[in-house]
């Protein structure tokens, strides 16, 4: 009986054991110790999951996903925002300041900054 369960017991165990550190990494390569926006970090990042030339469609549902919004301006450039962190009548906002050339990106700036009342 006891030979029966020693693989029970065991992947219970490991189960029990078993961390996911995805999150943590992510944080500590976009987030400075401090926990502010690493701009750079972020808009390489960005860069590379919707480089240069690729369609702007991806990056709008990445922008919805994550609870943002997206604008054109005059000045012909997109500009999308996305809440990063919220507090008492403050906002801590990601924007994204993004040149679309017939649907495709053309290039693509982030900034942080913040709101309050």
């Amino acid at each position: 009986m006891l030979k029966q369960c020693a693989p029970m017991v065991f992947g219970a165990l490991l189960c029990a054991c078993a961390r996911d550190y995805r999150n943590e990494v992510a944080f500590h390569t976009l987030f400075s110790e401090d926990g502010q926006p690493d701009t750079a970090a972020i808009a390489g990042a960005l860069s590379a999951k919707f480089p240069v030339g690729s369609q702007f469609g991806p990056l709008q549902s990445y922008v919805d996903l994550n609870g943002g919004s997206c604008r054109e301006r005059p000045d012909g450039h997109t500009w999308c925002e996305i809440t990063l962190r919220t507090k008492f009548c403050a906002a801590s906002m990601l924007g994204i300041d993004v040149v679309v050339t017939q649907g495709s990106i053309g290039t693509l700036a982030v900034k942080w900054g913040g709101l309050s009342c």
